[in-house]
C-alpha cells in the first residue's frame, strides 16, 4: 500500500521552495567613491527604486580625504538600508582596484558598476537581467544605451541611438537578435569585433563568472574601469547590447571625459582620444590578468588565437609578448593556420557525388544550400 510522503521525516519543508526567486538572481552595485560624496545621494536614490527586488550595494571609498569619507558616511547612514554597505580602502587603488575590492566583498550573480555621478533608470536591473538571461545566446557582459543628464539643469540628449547605429555600421553588422519586444530587440557583438562598442561605466552588466577571470595581476596606473571590464567581458564571450536608455550618465565640470557639451553630443570614442581604451595598453594589461588567471582552462588556443589576431596587430602582439609568453606563444603557433571549415561543410564535402542522371532536378555541379 503507498503511503504518503512525510516531509518532516525526509527533511524537507515545501515553504523553502522559492521558485519565485529563480527568476530574480542576485544582482551586485559596486560603487566606487572618491571624493564625490555631494553626488551619492542622488545616485543610491535611483537604486533603491529599483523595481527589482534581489539587489545588494556596495559602496568602496577608494581613500577619500577625512571629511569626505565622514560625509559619505552620514549619506549612507540616513538611508538605513541593510543592503547598502561602505567598505573603506586604506590606500588608494585606482577605480580598477576599488571595483574588484567591492567586488570581494559582493555576492551577486551579476555585477554592476556605477559611478556616483550617473542615475539608473527604475527599470535598470530588471531590463539588463532579463537580456542576460534571453534564450538565444550566453554573454559575458550586457550593455544598454542611455542619455546625458546636466546635474542641477536636467537632460540634454534623449537617447545615445545615434551612436548605436554608427556602431553597426562600423562593426560589419552585428547580429539582431529578436527576444522580447520587436520594438527593441538585443544586439549581439562577436568577441572577435574589434572597437568601443559599449557607452560607459554604469551602462555595464557582468557575470560573476566572468569577473574571476578579469581580476588585475597588477596595480594599475587609470582609472578607466569601463574600459578594462568591458574589453575584458567581451573578449571572453562577446556582448550583448539593450537598445534602451537605461542610465543618465551626469554631466558637470568635474566629469573626466564629458566636461564640455560639444564632447557629450560625439561618440564615446571620438570623445575619450586619449583614455587608455584607445591605447593597447589597457588591452594588454587585460590578456596579462587572463592568462594568469587561467583563461586557458576554459578558452581553447585555437579561440585565443584568433581572439588576439582579432584586437592586437603583429607589433601589439610583440609588445604583448613581453609580460606574456604564454599568449605570444598561442598566438605564434596559430596564426598562419586556415580557419577550419564548419562541420556540416566537412561532412558535405567528404561525401562521394554521385553522377547525376538525366532526368535529375539537381544540377550535376551540386545542390543549394539554403
Amino acid at each position: 500500500m503507498d503511503q504518503k510522503l512525510n516531509h518532516e521525516e525526509i527533511g524537507l519543508e515545501i515553504s523553502q521552495l522559492d521558485r519565485s526567486r529563480w527568476h530574480y538572481p542576485a544582482c551586485a552595485i559596486i560603487l566606487t567613491h572618491h571624493n564625490y560624496s555631494e553626488l551619492v545621494g542622488d545616485c543610491l536614490l535611483s537604486l533603491v527604486d529599483q523595481t527589482y527586488p534581489n539587489w545588494e550595494c556596495v559602496v568602496v571609498d577608494d581613500n577619500s580625504t577625512e571629511d569626505e569619507r565622514n560625509r559619505l558616511q552620514g549619506v549612507i547612514e540616513q538611508f538605513s538600508n541593510p543592503r547598502i554597505r561602505l567598505i573603506q580602502n586604506a590606500q588608494q587603488l585606482g577605480q580598477v582596484g576599488a571595483f574588484f575590492a567591492g567586488l570581494a566583498a559582493s555576492h551577486g550573480e551579476f555585477v554592476s558598476p556605477l559611478d556616483p555621478d550617473d542615475r539608473l533608470d527604475p527599470i535598470y536591473l530588471e531590463e539588463m537581467v532579463r537580456a542576460h538571461l534571453n534564450d538565444t545566446v550566453f554573454c559575458p557582459i550586457v550593455s544598454c544605451e542611455q542619455r546625458l543628464l546636466r546635474l542641477g539643469s536636467g537632460l540634454i540628449t534623449g537617447t545615445y541611438k545615434g551612436r548605436l547605429r554608427w556602431r553597426a555600421h562600423e562593426l560589419e553588422h552585428p547580429v539582431r537578435i529578436d527576444i522580447s519586444t520587436p520594438d527593441d530587440p538585443l544586439l549581439y557583438f562577436s568577441g572577435t569585433k574589434r572597437g568601443w562598442v559599449w557607452t560607459s561605466t554604469s551602462s555595464l552588466m557582468v557575470r560573476r563568472l566572468a569577473t574571476k577571470f578579469l581580476v588585475p595581476n597588477k596595480p594599475l596606473g587609470y582609472n578607466c574601469l569601463d574600459s578594462y571590464l568591458a574589453f575584458g567581458a567581451h573578449f571572453l564571450g562577446g556582448t550583448l547590447i539593450v537598445q534602451k536608455p537605461l542610465v543618465y550618465r551626469g554631466i558637470h565640470t568635474d566629469n573626466d571625459y564629458l566636461e564640455d557639451d560639444l564632447f557629450s553630443m560625439t561618440h564615446q570614442r571620438q570623445a575619450r582620444e586619449d583614455a587608455p581604451h584607445m591605447t593597447p595598453q589597457c588591452r594588454r594589461d587585460v590578456v596579462e590578468a587572463l592568462f594568469h588567471n587561467g583563461v586557458t582552462s576554459v578558452v581553447g588556443p585555437g579561440r585565443l588565437a584568433k581572439l588576439l589576431q582579432a584586437h592586437f596587430d603583429e607589433k601589439e602582439i610583440t609588445l604583448l609578448g613581453a609580460v606574456c609568453p604564454e599568449a605570444y606563444e598561442i598566438w605564434q603557433r596559430h596564426k598562419d593556420r586556415k580557419p577550419a571549415k564548419p562541420i556540416f561543410m566537412r561532412r558535405l564535402l567528404s561525401r562521394r557525388r554521385k553522377p547525376a542522371k538525366e532526368d535529375d532536378d539537381i544540377p550535376p555541379h551540386g545542390h543549394e544550400l539554403k
